[in-house]
């Protein structure tokens, strides 16, 4: 709960694209999943935060072609409130300084 608005947050890490374990369909499965059973249970995600490592050169054409899939099975009124954030700053620090 927020303390000053007592609103809850709900945080689910799921697996990254590439994985070893689970092919990127199956990771989208999963968000598309959570997602449907929260629209089901009334708790409708405001947001979804998509993770992108800023030393990565660009949105490449497969990570496109995987938020696109992403659209596709979880309708456009999600998409329109995913963020996309940058991570992983402390890397590329570290790169400009050798």
């Amino acid at each position: 709960n927020h303390l000053d608005h007592g609103s809850v947050f709900t945080l689910v890490d799921t697996p990254g694209f590439d994985d070893a374990y689970k092919s990127d369909i199956e990771i989208l499965t999963m968000i598309a999943d959570w997602v449907v059973k929260s629209y089901k249970k009334n708790a409708n995600p405001a947001s979804i935060i998509y993770l992108h490592g800023i030393s990565d050169n660009r949105m490449t054409g497969s990570v496109l072609k995987k938020l696109e899939k992403f659209a596709l099975l979880c309708g456009q009124v999600a998409v329109s409130n995913v963020v996309i954030a940058t991570t992983m700053w402390g890397e590329i620090n570290k790169e400009m300084e050798n």
